[in-house]
């Protein structure tokens, strides 16, 4: 089967945030949400661990719940994307 490279900016654009009661759901693709929760973790910013969220035909999605505002979770977000490197993972091709 073909794999499929994902890139930073590719990446930047399957992760999405929307602010709720007490914080900010974040939906990203199953591959990264691990290594997300762990960052959040390091800097001691409480959150949820990863959990299957709504489905997408293109690609499976997690979420996050953290307390943190809308502004502060996409710093941190475009923080973590910007660590990774240029090729952050590969999967199957759909």
């Amino acid at each position: 089967m073909k794999r499929e490279q994902i890139t930073r900016s590719r990446l930047r654009a399957q992760i999405n945030a929307e602010p709720i009661e007490g914080g900010v759901c974040i939906f990203c693709p199953t591959e990264i949400s691990e290594r997300l929760y762990q960052h959040f973790a390091t800097k001691h910013i409480s959150s949820l661990p990863p959990r299957r969220a709504i489905f997408s035909p293109y690609y499976p999605l997690h979420e996050l719940v953290v307390t943190l505002s809308l502004d502060q979770a996409l710093a941190e977000i475009r923080e973590f994307v910007g660590g990774l490197p240029e090729i952050c993972y590969e999967r199957d091709a759909a």
